[in-house]
Order: C-alpha cells, then sequence, then structure tokens
C-alpha cells in the first residue's frame, strides 16, 4: 500500500508540480524550514522520525541515513525499497552545512544534482509520506532552478542574468562551496570568480551567508535570528515621541543605511555584488528566498542600491500568498533595519498574519509584533489576534521576548489591561534573566502606556540599581525617561542613574543627555553635577540636537532652575533653524521653558506662535494649556495662536477629551493677554459651565476673574462658582492669597460690567444690590485685596518725578489716591473742570511684548477706574523718557499735552485738589456715621487747599475732626488711637494739609485697614511730633524724601490736623516711595 501510495504521489509531482503533490502528501502548505530561523523539529517531522534524527542551530539535521540510488527509478510506477533494505528507508545524509545528498545521486527529471535539505511537515500515514515529502520538496527545488547556460563573467559590477540550464549540477557544487566558506573573503573570491554560474538558490544562499561571516569577522556570536539586537545604535526609537530615532522611507533606502563605514571593504564589495545579483534575479526568488535577502541586508545594516527595498516589497507583495508565518516575522524585521515602510505591503502582511497566527512561534511572534510597532504600522484586527496569540504563549517566552513585545505595546500606544498583566507577571519571574536594555525597554514602555507596576519597578531597582554601570548610556536614558513619565520617584535610583550620566556626559547622544535631564526635573530630583555636565556638553553640540533634545534640554533647565540666558538664547536661535520638525509637545514645552527664563526675543515667539496656530488643531488638552501658558507668561499677543487654541479646546470639552484644569489655564492665560474673545464667547461659556463642579478651588478663582477680565461672566455663572467656592472652603480647602484677590477683583468687574450694560455709574448703584462673593468668602478677599494693594507701587520712581512735574505747574494733585469706595488707588490724581483725572503708570509688565497694548491685569485695572468715574490716562516709561529729558518748564508742558492728547482740551486753570463722593469708604468697612464724620473733615480740610497757584495758604481754621469721632473712625476700623494730651488746632500751620497745597498723600488711603497702615517713627518719636512746633517741619521732611531712615514700631494717621497712633507691633517697615 505503501508502495503505491508513493507511484501516485510521485507522477503527481512529475506530471502536475509541486502544489497538489506537496499538499497531499504533507497536508500542508508549509515550506521548511527558513536558514534564518532556529528549526523545531517536533513540529516538522514525525515524533520518531524526530527523535531518531538530531537537529542542529540552522534547522538541519546533523545526521541522516542513506537512500541508496535503486530507490529512484527515472519514470518508474514506484518507488521499491533496494534489495536487502527494508523499513524503514535509510534517509539522505550530510555532505555539508545545510546541504545532503540522497545516496550518491537523486534523479529528476529536471538532472542530477545535489539539493539543500528542508524537512517536510508531518506526514500523515506513516514512514512512505516522510520519504515522499521529501522526495517531492526535491522535485520542487529541481523544477524551480533556473535552466541556464553559463555566461561570460561579470564586468565592472554589473551582472547580466543567469541563463543556464535548471538543476544542473554547477549549481548544487556552487552551493557546497557558498556554505563551505568560512571567512568574507573566501565568499567573496567565490562571488567574484563565479558569480556567471549563480541561479537563484546560489544567490540566496550566499545572501543569507554573508551577514553570519560578517558576524563571525566582527567577533559577534552567531544568531539564530537576529531580531535579539533590535534597539542597538537605534535604540533611540525608544524614546517618548522619537520617531526620529528611525527615520522609515516610503520610497527607497534609508539614509542611515547607504553608508558601509562599519563593514570592512571586503564585505562592503560582497554586499555590493550579491545586491546587484539579487536585484537582476529577483523575480525567480521565491517567498522563502525573498524573506531572507531582506533578513540578510537588514542584518547588514547596509542597503547597496536604493532600489532594493522597494524592489523586495513590491515582489513580496506580489507572492504574499506563498509566504509561511516565519518568512513574514524575517520580512517585517527586515523592513525595520532597511528603514523602509511600505504601508500597502504591511497591509497585505497583517492579513496573511491573521490567517497564519496560529502557525508563529514566540520568537516569531515577538519579532512580528516588535517589527509592526517599529513601522508604525498599527492595524486593530491584527493587534487582536497578535495579542491574543501573546497571551497564550506568554509561559513560553524568553526574557528577551517579553521585552520585544512589552516594548512594541507601548510603542503602539496599545493598552490592554489583561495582555499586559500576563506579560509583566512573566517579566517578574524572568526578571533574573534580563539584559540591562531588556528592563530599560520595559520601563520605557510602561511609562508610554502609563501603566504603574510598583512590584516590578521596586524589583528592578533592588535588582539593578547597583549595576546601574552594565547599562549602557541609551538604556540609562530609556529607565530615567520611563520612571519619570510614570511619576516613580524613587530618588536613590534616579540619582544612581544621574550620577552615572554624569560621568558618561561626553559619550552619551544628545537625545540621551536631554532625557536624563528630562527625568531629574520631572521628578523633582536636583543632581548639580548632572546639570553642569550637560549643559558643558550640550554647548559645543547644540547643533546636533534633534527637536526633542532641544525641548527637553530647555525644559530642565528651566525647571531645575539653570537659567543661563546665554544657553537658552543658543537653544532658541537652533530650535528655529528646526520648528517645521517639532512635534506638539515640543512647541508647547519650548515655549513654557523660553518664557520662563525670559531670554527668547519678540521674534523667537512670533515664529512660535506661528507654529502653534498652525499645529493646534491637533493638540491635546495639556498642549494647549501649556502654549496658551507661554504665551501669556512672556505677554506675546498673538490672536491667531490665542483663537485657535482656543478652539482646539472647545472641541476637545466637546468630545470629553479635556481635563478642567487645562480649560482653567488657557482661558486664564487668554484673560491675561487681554484677549478679545469674539464669536468665541458663547462657546467658551457653554464648554465651561459644566465642568465647574470638577474644578479645584484655585482653578475655580482663576477662571473667575478670568471670564470677568474677558468681560463674559454673568451673574447666573458668578453665583454658581461663589456657591462651589464656599464649599470647597466649608470642607477645609484653603485659598491662596491670590485666589483669594482674584475671586474679590472678578466680582469687582463683574459689578463694573453691569453699570456699564445698564449706562449708569457704578457709584449711582445700591452697594446691596450689586452681585457679591459670599460673606465668609469676601471678608477674606477684601482682606487679601487690601494686603495686594498696599504691596503695588507703579513705577515709584517716576511716580515721584510726574508728581514734581505737576507741582511745578502748579496743578493740584494727589498721589495714591484712595478711590471713594477705598478699593483701588490711583497713582497721581486731578480734578479738573470737574472731572477726576487718574494718571496711571504703565510699566513695562502692563504692556504686551509690542509695547503697545496692556496685558489683561493693567486692562482691569483701568476698567475698574473706569467704572467709578475716572478718566484714566496711561503713561508708559517709553511715553515718559523722552519728557524726562526736558528742562521743568517744558516737561510740565509736554507732560500736560500727554493729558490732553488722551481726553480732550483741558480747563487747567480750574484744578482743584480731587475732591470725594458720598460713598468713602464704606466698602471698607466703616459704618456710614463714621465714613461721614470722617468724610466732613476731610473735604474740609481738602477744600481749604489752593485752587492750583501752590502759593497761598488755607484761609481762615478748618474745622478739625474731634479726637473723639477720630477715635471713633480708628475704631471702626479696628486700630486703636493714641493720641498726644496737646494735639494740634489745625489753624496754625500744623496741618499735613498746608504743608504742600498742591500735593497731598491721601489720609483716606491711610485710614484703610490694610491697605496704607504706615508704620513710621516709635512710640515716644510719636509723641514728640505731637508737639505743635514739630508737626510741620517734620512731616514736609516726610513727605519730601528727607527721611530714608528705617521706622519704628507705631503707625501714624493723620487726619484734619489730628495724629492717630496705632499701638506697637513688632514688625518694622521703610516708609514707601510713593510718599516720600
Amino acid at each position: 500500500m505503501a508502495s503505491q501510495n508513493a507511484s501516485r504521489l510521485l507522477r503527481r509531482a512529475w506530471g502536475q508540480g509541486l502544489a497538489a503533490a506537496r499538499a497531499e502528501a504533507t497536508g500542508s502548505t508549509q515550506a521548511g524550514t527558513d536558514l534564518a530561523g532556529t528549526a523545531q523539529p517536533t513540529t516538522l517531522l514525525g515524533t520518531t522520525t524526530a527523535a531518531r534524527y538530531p537537529w542542529n542551530q540552522f534547522g538541519m539535521p546533523v545526521a541522516m541515513p542513506q537512500i541508496p540510488l535503486s530507490m529512484v527509478q527515472p519514470g518508474a510506477p514506484s518507488i521499491r525499497p533496494s534489495a536487502g533494505n527494508a523499513m524503514p528507508l535509510p534517509g539522505p545524509r550530510m555532505t555539508a552545512p545545510g546541504m545532503l545528498t540522497l545516496g550518491e545521486q537523486v534523479l529528476t527529471p529536471a538532472g542530477i544534482m545535489l539539493l539543500p535539505f528542508a524537512p517536510p511537515a508531518v506526514p500523515k500515514d506513516g514512514q512512505a509520506r516522510d520519504l515522499i515529502a521529501t522526495l517531492i520538496d526535491a522535485n520542487r527545488l529541481a523544477s524551480e532552478a533556473a535552466a541556464m547556460e553559463g555566461g561570460d563573467a561579470a564586468k565592472n559590477g554589473q551582472h547580466a542574468p543567469i541563463k543556464r540550464t535548471r538543476g544542473s549540477s554547477s549549481s548544487v557544487q556552487l552551493n557546497k562551496e557558498i556554505m563551505a566558506a568560512r571567512t568574507v573573503e573566501e565568499l567573496l573570491a567565490l562571488v567574484k570568480s563565479k558569480s556567471a554560474h549563480f541561479d537563484f538558490f546560489n544567490i540566496s544562499s550566499a545572501v543569507s551567508r554573508a551577514p553570519k561571516l560578517v558576524e563571525m569577522v566582527q567577533g559577534h556570536a552567531p544568531m539564530g535570528h537576529a531580531a535579539h539586537d533590535m534597539m542597538g545604535s537605534e535604540g533611540d526609537m525608544a524614546m517618548r515621541g522619537s520617531a526620529d530615532g528611525m527615520q522609515m522611507s516610503s520610497s527607497g533606502a534609508s539614509q542611515a543605511h547607504t553608508s558601509a563605514a562599519h563593514l570592512s571593504p571586503a564585505a562592503h564589495e560582497l554586499a555590493d555584488r550579491l545586491c546587484a545579483m539579487a536585484m537582476e534575479n529577483m523575480r525567480a526568488f521565491d517567498a522563502r528566498g525573498l524573506a531572507n535577502t531582506a533578513w540578510a541586508f537588514g542584518k547588514l545594516r547596509y542597503v547597496p542600491d536604493a532600489a532594493l527595498p522597494a524592489l523586495l516589497c513590491s515582489h513580496a507583495a506580489a507572492k504574499i500568498g506563498e509566504f509561511a508565518a516565519q518568512n513574514l516575522s524575517n520580512l517585517a524585521w527586515a523592513m525595520v533595519y532597511m528603514h523602509h515602510r511600505d504601508e500597502s505591503l504591511l497591509a497585505l502582511m497583517s492579513h496573511r498574519i491573521r490567517a497564519l497566527v496560529n502557525d508563529l512561534k514566540p520568537q516569531e511572534l515577538a519579532n512580528v509584533m516588535w517589527a509592526f510597532a517599529s513601522l508604525e504600522h498599527f492595524d486593530p484586527a491584527t493587534a487582536a489576534v497578535l495579542g491574543a496569540r501573546a497571551a497564550r504563549l506568554a509561559p513560553l517566552f524568553k526574557e528577551q521576548e517579553l521585552s520585544n513585545i512589552i516594548w512594541a505595546l507601548g510603542r503602539a500606544h496599545a493598552y490592554d489591561s489583561r495582555l499586559l498583566g500576563v506579560l509583566l507577571g512573566e517579566a517578574r519571574a524572568k526578571l533574573h534573566h534580563f539584559l540591562p536594555q531588556g528592563v530599560s525597554n520595559v520601563v520605557w514602555a510602561l511609562g508610554q502606556l502609563g501603566h504603574y507596576d510598583a512590584p516590578l519597578l521596586a524589583s528592578i531597582s533592588a535588582q539593578f540599581g547597583p549595576a546601574l554601570h552594565m547599562f549602557d548610556v541609551q538604556a540609562l536614558s530609556n529607565l530615567a525617561w520611563g520612571l519619570a513619565a510614570l511619576g516613580h520617584r524613587d530618588e536613590a535610583l534616579l540619582s544612581a542613574i544621574a550620577h552615572e550620566a554624569t560621568v558618561r556626559a561626553s559619550r552619551m547622544s544628545p537625545q540621551n543627555m536631554a532625557s536624563v535631564l528630562w527625568a531629574c526635573a520631572t521628578l523633582g530630583v536636583h543632581h548639580p553635577p548632572l546639570v553642569a555636565a550637560v549643559t558643558r556638553e550640550a554647548h559645543d553640540r547644540l547643533a546636533s540636537f534633534e527637536p526633542q533634545g532641544l525641548w527637553q534640554l530647555a525644559w530642565g533647565c528651566a525647571r531645575l532652575g539653570h537659567h543661563d540666558k546665554a544657553m537658552f538664547e543658543a537653544i532658541a536661535a537652533v530650535s528655529l533653524t528646526k520648528l517645521d520638525r517639532f512635534n506638539n509637545a515640543g512647541l508647547a514645552n519650548l515655549a513654557w521653558a523660553l518664557s520662563v527664563v525670559g531670554s527668547a526675543t519678540t521674534d523667537v515667539f512670533e515664529a512660535l506662535s506661528t507654529r502653534i496656530a498652525r499645529a493646534a488643531p491637533t493638540f491635546t488638552a495639556p498642549n494647549c494649556s501649556a502654549a496658551a501658558w507661554a504665551l501669556a507668561n512672556a505677554r506675546h499677543a498673538s490672536t491667531e495662536a490665542m483663537d485657535a487654541l482656543l478652539r482646539r479646546l472647545v472641541t476637545l470639552q466637546a468630545s470629553g477629551a479635556c481635563d478642567p484644569q487645562h480649560l482653567a489655564v488657557t482661558l486664564l492665560a487668554a484673560a491675561k493677554m487681554g484677549h478679545s474673545l469674539g464669536p468665541l464667547s458663547a462657546h467658551l461659556a457653554a464648554s465651561i459651565t459644566p465642568v465647574l463642579a470638577a474644578m479645584s478651588s484655585a482653578d475655580l478663582c482663576g477662571s473667575m476673574w478670568a471670564l470677568a477680565a474677558l468681560d463674559t461672566l454673568d451673574t447666573n455663572t458668578f453665583a454658581l462658582m461663589s456657591g462651589l467656592l464656599e464649599k470647597h472652603v466649608a470642607l477645609g480647602a484653603v485659598l491662596s492669597p491670590e485666589a483669594l484677590q482674584q475671586a474679590f477683583s472678578a466680582a469687582l468687574m463683574l459689578q463694573a460690567s453691569l453699570a456699564r450694560h445698564l449706562g449708569v455709574a457704578l457709584p449711582s448703584l445700591e452697594l446691596g444690590a450689586l452681585p457679591r462673593l459670599p460673606a465668609m468668602l469676601d471678608d477674606l478677599a477684601l482682606a487679601a485685596w487690601a494686603q495686594a494693594a498696599r504691596n503695588t507701587v507703579h513705577a515709584p520712581a517716576v511716580q515721584a518725578a510726574v508728581a514734581s512735574t505737576f507741582g511745578a505747574a502748579n496743578v493740584p494733585h494727589a498721589v495714591q489716591w484712595l478711590t471713594d469706595d477705598g478699593l483701588l488707588t490711583v497713582d497721581v490724581a486731578l480734578q479738573v473742570a470737574g472731572r477726576s483725572i487718574a494718571v496711571e503708570l504703565v510699566e513695562p509688565s502692563d504692556l504686551c511684548s509690542d509695547g503697545v497694548k496692556l496685558t489683561g491685569d493693567a486692562a482691569a485695572r483701568f476698567r475698574l477706574l473706569q467704572a467709578r468715574g475716572w478718566d484714566v490716562v496711561g503713561l508708559t516709561a517709553a511715553q515718559w523718557a523722552p519728557l524726562a529729558q526736558l528742562n521743568q518748564t517744558e516737561r510740565a508742558a509736554a507732560l500736560m499735552d500727554h493729558v490732553t492728547h488722551q481726553l480732550g482740551p483741558l480747563p487747567w486753570s480750574s484744578a482743584v485738589m480731587p475732591q470725594r463722593g458720598a460713598a468713602t469708604l464704606t466698602a471698607v468697612g466703616l459704618d456710614a456715621a463714621s465714613a461721614a464724620v470722617l468724610l466732613d473733615s476731610m473735604q474740609q480740610q481738602q477744600s481749604a487747599g489752593g485752587s492750583g497757584s501752590g502759593s497761598s495758604p488755607r484761609n481762615g481754621s478748618s474745622p478739625a475732626m474731634s479726637r473723639g469721632q477720630s477715635s471713633q473712625a480708628l475704631n471702626s476700623l479696628g486700630t486703636t488711637t493714641v493720641s498726644s494730651s496737646n494735639p494740634s488746632a489745625g489753624n496754625n500751620g500744623a496741618s499735613w494739609g498746608t504743608a504742600s497745597p498742591v500735593a497731598a498723600v491721601d489720609a483716606a488711603a491711610l485710614m484703610a485697614p490694610g491697605l496704607w497702615q504706615m508704620p513710621l517713627l516709635s512710640d515716644a518719636d510719636a509723641a514728640a511730633l505731637l508737639d505743635d512746633q514739630m508737626l510741620p517741619r517734620e512731616l514736609r521732611e516726610l513727605l519730601s524724601g528727607a527721611s530714608n531712615a528705617v521706622m519704628g514700631s507705631a503707625d501714624l494717621f493723620f487726619s484734619s490736623g489730628e495724629l492717630g497712633v496705632q499701638g506697637s507691633r513688632d514688625a518694622s517697615f521703610s516708609l514707601p516711595a510713593t510718599l516720600l
């Protein structure tokens, strides 16, 4: 029966070709083992046969019995054992590595030749099929060999197509010689002397042999599959966002692999010749030959001809149905190392792999997943079946395969908690077998996936922390990055990494240095030697930094407080030349770092904002908030960029992809820049309302101020936000002074907005009818607001000069004048023809980088003053500078012209000291009766001043506030009055108003709690000042700047000839310059 089956199968092989016969003989279309892979004999041969015939590392039988020639008769209807031979039949014998013969000769229709042995798949019914499958493989190889005739030797590196009779004995002999070559030089000599006689099989054998010989020369152990060194010098792929680490070409060769500098001259020449021969005969290659050729050139890290990868891929696509699982694995791996990405072929490979997924062995599966991730081929259907296969095979994975698969998941951002759990469980169990590179790749991948595995990280720290000297610089960088991305602050481990990086800084690539510095900065680990070493190396190599390295270097230095402006200027200059290659995170973080250090020019931020505006539609919410904050911090007004960022956030918020914090930060940044929302106003209001409840107390305060500054806050939203803030405080939240000031300012701006929309002046509105913060918050916010107001003085030197100039022109004025509600101060207050005029000094920080547009804070201050009936005139340092160069008379005229230029003509002769309205101080805690008494006293005192001449004293006496009234007013403010037993009567020149009839320090400002309680002289000195003879002289000296001393511990209050002194305190303060 066995003889009849053999006869039938052989006749089909001779007459109908390989496919049908092989399928029937083996029950499988799978080709034999690949030259590049490790064979699994128990799945290729019957169990009994596999046990009898051992296999070497190349997947070849070490020894096989002989099959006598008498067994094979040309054209015979059957195969018969020779006389005396009994089953099991003798088999092939080895004659060279990877070669065997069937007896002395095997007769086939194509001739007589030696054949490489390819083990058949598992036969279905006995020993006869073992033999038949082997013979059918022999027939396949013979029938596929090109029937060519000898030709001339190749000339000038150009190889003519080989024409020779298929299956010629010379092909078999050549293969023996190829496999027998022990050095690159031997193989090169063979190729040079006999290339004209090579058929496609010889070429494939020589190409596959070349990298093995190169490895031997370079001192590496032979490898069954080259993916073991997959990260190698291309390890930069394992950096976050650094796909630039491996640049894939879609049209041919990679720039990185056209150089053969790493090869010996002989290896270089050999690769060039074999490449030319393979390309000329590529049409004859089968699936295995194509895969092995690709593998070989990938292994060599050298692509001699730019057209080779594309040619290989095109032929592979045409024969994709013939590829076995291992061929697919080899081809995918090779595409990575040839730096060639062919998406159409990858799609075909994915489809084929899904059909053959169960044929993938552990190493093949790991290599496919690694290669697809490296090539950025992310097909969900393929990923699912590969992941399921990986979960089933997890116990069989070696440490390298585990590392490759976990790395691939990280590279693809393919988070599968079940699969990760299985793989990480195996990784923990096999951690003692891991090499440093494998460990760093696993940690890097976990950082990419945001998967925190505390037990694994603790084990890594314990096992590898003392062995960091064994990590190469790439592994150190990946390890540090992964720890930082996970937020795993193991200070001892990261300090040890920083120490190793410091020692080896000169050997680190720019990306390595930047990543370690970034990791330390992210985790708050300060290591000054690392910063010094990295910045020193970076200074000399800055031009070689890629975009990711540039922004990580800048961000890390800025975060660690290394603000070397010269270095940041150099970083900015280099970044401008590569700005189009920055990814979204890079743009946002570079802008942030440059804004923190303040070393970037307007041109740099103009380029950055233009690039940000273009990229904003693809930004994440963190990118948006970081970029917006950077633009605001740099005071760079870019309507296009800010609009693009806000539009993107509205889109992200609608899809649920925006954290409330990022929305709050971006909104605050827009408000700080005085940005006009325009049509975006309604969209932003709709976006922010649903997330208010999820905001922190600080974000609520910031957002409240932002909406008010952007004139988008309505009473309902204000009430909602105030209620949420009150709940936060009730639950124990502690609001910072800045947050309280923001909330209080928002309430003031909302009040001003309501008055403007009603078309009335704010003072005309009932105080109780205006929106205010809840009582508890209102008290806290008022105190914080008062404290900030006391410590805020705008351009004090310019303020003094401006006041002096008005005085020289006999224009009555007051400095630091308190508004009627006691909440704001005016830098220099004037009153001309009944108009209250505020000359506000605009500092450089109040302007955007263009030097013209007001920032949001300055604009808000102007709006609040305007709502209180003040005509505001801004005076910038740039506007004052030319005036300061004039003589006093010309300066006074120019200053008055500056005011009239903004407000129109003014009758300066009618200027008087600023007057108060009825609402004075009621907003800061005085009851109505005390406020009325105090106001009456102040107004009488101020009205007694000159009309602007500055030369005539007050006429008559001014009624002074009684000691009891003053005490009542001060007590209502929470102060204690200490008065002299001999107070000034007010008609003897002892009041401060008579000392300078055209310049005054606002007494009300001194009365406001926390605003201007000025610690002046000691109690004893204050008592001496109460002497009628001393008060005018000493006070004039204080107001004119004669006294620069640090005063003591008593607080003085001046009001209409009576001096109130607050009790002694421990603190001492200098008299503010604005009062000098």
